[in-house]
């Protein structure tokens, strides 16, 4: 086959050799698989959806129009539908229409179920972040080692009337009448003001997490976001014991990445020069919130090795590592084409 000049393969059989997954033994005419082909090799995979801003707003047109035919005619969610074993005529027959008229194909391939297993941890953790009460979040945020007094409480909400006034304005240029000021940060904006409370970072955030968080809480918080996010993440490293940390790369290390397929399989490497992993830590790398050896100041969260795993299980992979303390670390992914 020759497309604008290049050859190129034609498209696999198994491709094109569509079948009702509902009833197998189906024979169609061959005007019904050439419109099912057709359907098919026009569709593209799932992931594309977030690559490429039309496919992901086709999907989300033809997701919400199946998502409302189902809930108002059998009171479940689509997701609920496609999972039924033993559907019923006209659940069968929406089911297929939304598989039949996706524009995108949901079939099980590594891109497609890294997509999903993220898109679902995603969900949860929004669904966890909404249930949590102003007061947790509060909790979180405000340092109690840090006190302030009544007079700078009254002097930052001050401020905080003077920005969401500069909210409803096109610009902090109006609310200072001063053409200059567009330049500035909004940080650099109200700097005056800032040192005329504190002059330290944690007690202003900490009065401005006690007005967006108990004050007003059900106003937006860009007021103690925007202007203290330093402060904030500070209260946060000493209210974690120190057992927070942003990691950072060493200039002076190495990383060697390395792909190869063989033997029917995918093989990921990752290799680098770094401290390495102590003999006793081995078997427990892979423990939720594990963080190994903290005396070299590069704590990190614990969680990433454990999401690794649990991604490349669920894609029917596995993931191993071999490490030489002082020497380095190489971890190998391998996945099942």
């Amino acid at each position: 086959m020759k497309a604008k000049g290049l050859i190129v393969k034609n498209f696999p059989h198994h491709w094109t050799n569509w079948i009702n997954p509902d009833k197998p033994n189906e024979i169609f005419t061959k005007e019904e698989i050439e419109f099912n082909n057709k359907l098919i090799i026009e569709k593209r995979p799932y992931f594309m959806k977030y690559l490429y801003p039309t496919y992901k707003m086709k999907f989300n047109e033809h997701y919400n129009k199946y998502e409302y035919l189902c809930y108002r005619t059998f009171g479940i969610h689509i997701e609920e539908l496609l999972n039924i074993e033993n559907k019923t005529e006209e659940q069968k027959q929406l089911a297929n229409n939304y598989n039949k008229f996706n524009p995108l194909l949901e079939t099980d391939c590594v891109m497609n179920n890294i997509c999903r297993y993220m898109e679902k941890a995603i969900k949860e953790i929004k669904i966890n972040v909404k249930k949590a009460s102003p007061d947790y979040i509060f909790n979180i945020l405000y340092n109690p080692k840090i006190d302030f007094t009544e007079e700078q409480m009254k002097e930052m909400l001050k401020v905080y009337k003077k920005y969401k006034a500069s909210k409803s304005t096109q610009s902090n240029i109006d609310m200072y009448g001063e053409e200059e000021n567009k330049n500035y940060s909004k940080e650099e904006i109200y700097a005056l003001d800032f040192d005329y409370i504190s002059d330290d970072i944690q007690r202003l955030a900490n009065i401005a997490i006690y007005i967006n968080y108990v004050l007003y809480p059900k106003s937006p918080k860009n007021f103690c976001w925007d202007l203290f996010g330093e402060g904030i993440l500070l209260n946060i490293y000493d209210n974690s014991n120190k057992e927070f940390s942003i990691p950072m790369l060493n200039e002076n290390g190495k990383i060697e990445i390395t792909l190869e397929k063989r033997d029917g399989n995918l093989y990921f490497a990752v290799t680098d020069d770094g401290i390495g992993i102590a003999e006793e830590d081995k078997d427990k790398i892979f423990n939720m919130f594990f963080t190994g050896d903290k005396s070299h100041n590069k704590e990190g969260s614990g969680l990433g090795l454990p999401l690794t795993k649990t991604i490349v299980e669920k894609l029917s992979g596995e993931i191993n590592f071999s490490s030489m303390q002082g020497k380095g670390t190489t971890f190998i992914v391998t996945l099942p084409l």
